[in-house]
């Protein structure tokens, strides 16, 4: 689906290499949580990695869309986006209670 949404901007599109790095950027967000799935298994929560990847999409898109303003590509924020939702839900997940060992002895 991501992949799709570069192949219709590219019919509204003078400069298609523009939005082949455009699709590049998208990309980037599923390489970033697919390696932080691998080197950082236990940081942030499922439903962080679907809200940086919507956020991702979003934010890459808008960007590029305005043009890079200040000349930030938008390949920033497909890098950013999805550390920064995960980093967050890590920050917010709850913590599994510590169960207290059972004691065999004297009631």
């Amino acid at each position: 689906m991501i992949g799709l949404i570069p192949l219709v901007l590219a019919l509204f599109a003078s400069k298609i290499l523009l939005i082949a790095f455009l699709g590049k950027s998208l990309r980037a967000t599923l390489a970033v949580l697919i390696l932080l799935c691998f080197y950082a298994p236990r940081f942030g929560t499922p439903r962080g990695a679907l809200v940086g990847i919507v956020l991702s999409v979003i934010a890459t898109i808008s960007w590029f869309i305005g043009g890079n303003p200040f000349g930030v590509d938008s390949s920033y924020f497909a890098l950013a986006m999805p550390l920064v939702a995960m980093s967050v839900s890590h920050l917010l997940k709850r913590r599994a209670p510590e169960t207290q060992p059972v004691h065999a002895g004297r009631h």
